[in-house]
């Protein structure tokens, strides 16, 4: 019967020797994959904080071009109108006059424009105080 207790007893802390160097593996095997998931997260937010940055960046390279294709349709519109003038500078001088004065109203219209949209961009600013 000791025989026998022996050899289960030498049985057992041989599994247990296995067991401890299998756990020894594993918990360097978790170490290392902790490690590993800390540095992707790391890389995570510094990319994340990238693309933001990116993000913002387009943003306000639309806005600013979205600026500049309006001032460019205005300044098309202008020389459109420069040209139809200029034409009608070389067709006559009774057109040119006339075409000076469609110049100037539809400068005078612009200018009222204008004038409107700041009123109101104003009054939406600065509003007056309401009287109780």
């Amino acid at each position: 019967m000791s025989l026998v207790g022996a050899d289960q007893l030498e049985a057992l802390d041989k599994l247990k020797a296995e067991a401890n160097s299998d756990l020894a593996e594993l918990q360097i095997v978790y170490a290392e994959l902790q490690l590993r998931v800390k540095d992707l997260e790391s890389d995570l937010r510094t990319k994340e904080s990238l693309l933001e940055r990116v993000l913002l960046e387009k943003d306000a390279l639309s806005t600013k071009m979205t600026e500049q294709k309006d001032l460019l349709f205005e300044k098309e519109q202008a020389l459109s109108d420069l040209k139809e003038m200029i034409a009608a500078f070389e067709g006559s001088v009774g057109g040119a006059d006339g075409a000076l004065e469609k110049h100037v109203r539809e400068l005078q219209n612009k200018l009222e424009d204008r004038r409107e949209k700041m009123t109101k961009s104003r009054a939406v600013c600065y509003p007056l105080p309401r009287s109780r």
